[in-house]
């Protein structure tokens, strides 16, 4: 907001991922929770929103959330992450692909060269 970030996480999943489609998509679901309570705070201070857009580099992940439907693959996840599809399908939250390159949040999460690493802190307002 404003050009910095007012929140981010970075942690172990409470529950197994057997591939990196689903630990996506369940850090989806943890990632709407955690927006639409700050939707919420911002519209109670009169700052308006009508959805929230969420960035994610897997496309697959991104599939799962957008066609709600049922594969032998996806048919094991824990009804709680279906929470994002839930969101996704009222218009409360968007996602949009984001390019693992130009993924901010891997500053959190993975090792970076010089250049990148101080391209993402700028990015996400901290100096």
């Amino acid at each position: 907001m404003n050009g910095t970030a007012i929140g981010w996480k970075s942690r172990l999943q409470p529950t197994v991922a057997t591939s990196s489609v689903e630990a996506e998509y369940m850090a989806a679901a943890s990632t709407t929770r955690e927006a639409l309570w700050i939707r919420k705070l911002l519209n109670d201070l009169g700052m308006e929103q009508d959805y929230v857009r969420i960035w994610d580099d897997n496309q697959g992940a991104m599939s799962l959330i957008t066609n709600p439907i049922s594969t032998e693959r996806s048919k094991h996840i824990d009804v709680i992450h279906h929470f994002v599809r839930e969101r996704a399908e009222r218009g409360e939250v968007k996602l949009d692909y984001c390019p693992t390159e130009s993924m901010v949040a891997d500053m959190m999460t993975k090792p970076l060269g010089d250049k990148k690493f101080a391209e993402f802190r700028t990015a996400m307002g901290v100096r």
